[in-house]
């Protein structure tokens, strides 16, 4: 009997504790948050140490330098005052991109050795005289960017190596050795232009026959050979050419009697300035005699642009106008048609000949009427002097 009312006390007992926790239950669940739980740990075997997670690594920043623009060249190349070390010492290297704030400039750009490494007209960033050099190929960057001397210059990494296949397909390696070139005139990269209705013996291109490097002397024998008669040099400034004569007593007399024209060009085609001094250059032909030079400094980009315009005037095709403007990247650097660096550079002439025909590629027959067109309205010739510009080349 006594068992018997132990254990019905005992369930009551057990009754009265639920419902007791039944009541409470909400108020805990209104409680305060519960606790954060603790860190992870390790437990040390040899000591009673306690260790946390190691923080997680940082990314390094990204590389950037600063500086401003020291000097603007006639050509709108720009020139900081960036040091060459300084890029090695950012890790900078041929074929990184690399991010620019320069005027009205903010943007990417590749890190490239030469301006024939990036497509006609697009920006590029290289080393230059130990400095840093900001240009656009056949560009004006000042000009175009807003960025005169004092600019602030910002360049920060943004990606290694991703333009280097580019440069590999446009790689350019030359030599001041004449050893390593098959004669005098490759070397000078010196040759008649002889197409359309040009004949022989009336409008030569070279390089520049006084600029006083390896290559000079060999272009001023090959156009006193060819008994030139009347130079247009595209390159220099009027005090150039007087400083650049001076050395070179052939020359020299092309100035003493006025049978030179100095016109100081920027390599942008598309400018006023340099429609403005083409314009003087040819109506200084008109009125001097053949055999003709055109040379600028190598006798690659500007003197390629104005013998390309000369050659259209004169019916060349459009397949005959790339070859010859391709014949100084053969000259110079080895380049062989229908390899793949060959094409990709040769689409700066078929881009140039699209612009002398209002933006469409001219066909065989009508390279004529574009280059007519672009001399009167971009150039500024005269009808009259258009037909006698054609005399002059044809030899008449």
């Amino acid at each position: 009997m006594k068992d018997t009312k132990k254990r019905f006390y005992s369930w009551k007992a057990l009754l009265f504790i639920g419902a007791l926790v039944l009541l409470l239950a909400p108020a805990c669940k209104s409680g305060p948050a519960p606790a954060a739980p603790a860190p992870a740990v390790t437990a040390s075997s040899s000591a009673n140490t306690v260790q946390t997670t190691a923080p997680q690594p940082q990314p390094a920043p990204t590389p950037a330098l600063t500086g401003a623009i020291a000097t603007v060249d006639k050509y709108g190349n720009v020139h900081t005052d960036i040091g060459s070390a300084a890029v090695a010492a950012a890790g900078f290297e041929l074929g990184d991109m690399l991010h620019l704030k320069a005027g009205t400039f903010d943007g990417d750009l590749p890190l490239v050795g030469e301006y024939a490494d990036v497509q006609r007209g697009s920006p590029l960033v290289r080393v230059s005289s130990d400095t840093v050099e900001l240009s656009i190929s056949y560009g004006n960057f000042a000009e175009k960017n807003a960025a005169p001397e004092g600019t602030p210059v910002t360049l920060t990494l943004v990606s290694k190596g991703t333009y280097k296949a580019e440069l590999e397909l446009r790689k350019l390696t030359r030599t001041d050795n004449r050893s390593d070139y098959a004669s005098d005139a490759v070397f000078a990269n010196f040759r008649v232009v002889q197409m359309g209705g040009i004949p022989a013996n009336v409008l030569y291109r070279s390089c520049h026959p006084a600029l006083g490097d390896a290559r000079s002397p060999y272009a001023a024998r090959l156009a006193e050979l060819a008994k030139v008669a009347t130079v247009i040099n595209l390159a220099d400034t009027a005090d150039e050419l007087t400083q650049h004569a001076a050395a070179v007593p052939w020359y020299q007399n092309f100035v003493t009697q006025g049978n030179i024209i100095a016109l100081g060009m920027g390599v942008d085609y598309t400018s006023p300035d340099f429609s403005a001094k083409l314009k003087a250059g040819l109506q200084f032909m008109l009125n001097h005699k053949a055999p003709y030079l055109i040379h600028c400094n190598e006798g690659k980009d500007r003197a390629g642009v104005v013998a390309a315009l000369l050659e259209a005037l004169m019916g060349a095709t459009p397949d005959q106008i790339v070859d010859d403007y391709m014949m100084s990247y053969v000259n110079y650097y080895g380049f062989v048609k229908g390899e793949d660096r060959y094409t990709a550079v040769s689409t700066i002439m078929q881009d140039i000949l699209k612009d002398f025909n209002g933006g469409t590629a001219p066909k065989a027959g009508e390279t004529v009427v574009a280059a007519e067109k672009y001399l009167r309205g971009t150039v500024g010739l005269s009808d009259a002097e258009i037909a006698n510009l054609k005399l002059r080349l044809a030899g008449k």
